[in-house]
């Protein structure tokens, strides 16, 4: 399996893979709308102890984020609010937004713009949550490629 350590110009697109967006405003905090109860299982602080990307192009193409050292902490309001720190390979990135959930899917929006991103979620008990999904992430290249997501979180 080929593995390569994510650089610097790249970050933004790896904590958008990771769910919640590149390149998020961090001026604020969105007013929080009040509680949603579908979001009621996602509140709190997650961090997270898996965190691969692998490319769909050649899945022997993987970044192993958490095992590189990197880390990735979530914290999500009951009115929808979220902050994703994401460290890894330098400076840490923080990105903020709403996030809803319809079914079995999380969506993500960046409070800063962007395209919603939804992933699938799972919660094999009710303190570990279970993200995957689709995402665009710079494997070989400063440009971006189609990739799957896979990430556990415990809850703090």
């Amino acid at each position: 399996m080929r593995r390569r350590r994510y650089g610097g110009a790249g970050l933004p697109a790896l904590a958008l893979a990771v769910m919640m967006a590149g390149c998020g405003d961090d001026s604020g905090t969105p007013p929080d709308p009040g509680p949603d109860p579908a979001l009621e299982p996602f509140v709190g602080t997650w961090e997270a102890d898996s965190l691969v990307v692998t490319s769909s192009g050649d899945s022997t193409i993987v970044v192993n984020v958490i095992d590189e050292g990197g880390t990735l902490t979530l914290n999500i309001t009951e009115g929808g609010n979220y902050t994703l720190t994401l460290a890894y390979a330098g400076s840490p990135i923080i990105s903020i937004g709403t996030v809803t959930v319809e079914g079995d899917v999380i969506i993500s929006r960046p409070s800063g713009g962007g395209p919603p991103e939804p992933l699938t979620y799972d919660f094999p008990s009710s303190d570990r949550l279970v993200l995957s999904g689709g995402i665009s992430f710079p494997f070989t290249s400063a440009t971006p490629t189609p990739g799957e997501l896979y990430t556990e979180m415990f809850l703090r």
